[in-house]
């Protein structure tokens, strides 16, 4: 495999000029080089196609799993505190679960789905070939900031009584 210089296309061996801008083309690629080139474009390819997967964990997704999960540590230790002192903990297994959904459906969309595709089995044949459309996507959204920001009240009204 040869790489052009001036325009970064990959032409074949036998090339003696650049298919897409007609430059004359270098010496080929080591066996090494060309591997390394071919995993960076599978790499890119995949990233390109993860990203337009409506469950691709994006950047918002990793925020709320992240405050979830600070969440879920910041219960427990309120539940320990709780515990030493003799008072009651209940109203703070609650804020737990709802964020240790939020991260769950933070960091695992997959799941969710799956679980969907198979209430969905009961309305629709082949729910295995469907794919999450746009509502979904916005729902899941304002599924996981709710779930974030229940617990965060219940936590802070649990602390003020």
């Amino acid at each position: 495999m040869k790489i052009c210089e001036k325009c970064g296309a990959s032409n074949s061996d036998a090339r003696r000029f650049c298919i897409d801008c007609g430059e004359i083309l270098g010496e080929k690629l080591s066996d090494f080089q060309e591997k390394q080139y071919r995993e960076k474009i599978s790499e890119q390819i995949e990233n390109m196609y993860n990203k337009k997967d409506p469950l691709y964990v994006s950047f918002y997704d990793k925020i709320i799993g992240v405050i979830s999960i600070i969440g879920v540590m910041v219960s427990l230790v309120f539940v320990v505190i709780n515990l030493i002192f003799g008072k009651s903990s209940q109203a703070l297994m609650m804020p737990i679960l709802l964020f240790v959904l939020a991260v769950v459906e933070a960091f695992v969309p997959k799941i969710t789905w799956s679980i969907e595709k198979i209430r969905l089995g009961f309305y629709a044949n082949g729910a295995d070939e469907l794919e999450p459309g746009q509502i979904y996507f916005w729902c899941r959204k304002i599924t996981m900031t709710l779930l974030v920001f229940v617990g965060i009240t219940i936590i802070i009204t649990s602390c003020l009584q």
